[in-house]
């Protein structure tokens, strides 16, 4: 799963690269207006940004805060046995 947000992340780093790089040559050749493939180049980079924000978003609050939930929950259910099984063991024995 961190592999796959790490990659995650590389992706969104080199988009937002090209975005600046776009945004650079749109502003000094003024082709963003003129040329119809440029203007479609930036409307896929900007839908692939926004795909990229929203995975990242699923991945890290709706998929692992749950599985952080339950690891939680199982290592205090786990203490609190433990911690009854030898607060027992610790009064009965003699």
């Amino acid at each position: 799963m961190f592999t796959f947000l790490w990659k995650l992340k590389r992706v969104e780093h080199t988009l937002t690269s090209t975005w600046r790089k776009h945004g650079t040559a749109a502003h000094a050749l003024r082709l963003v207006r003129a040329d119809r493939s440029m203007h479609g180049c930036h409307l896929l980079r900007n839908e692939m940004i926004h795909f990229v924000y929203n995975l990242q978003y699923y991945l890290m609050f709706e998929v692992l805060r749950v599985r952080v939930r339950v690891w939680v929950w199982v290592r205090v259910r786990l203490t609190l046995t433990l911690t009854l099984t030898l607060t027992l063991t610790l009064t009965l024995t003699p």
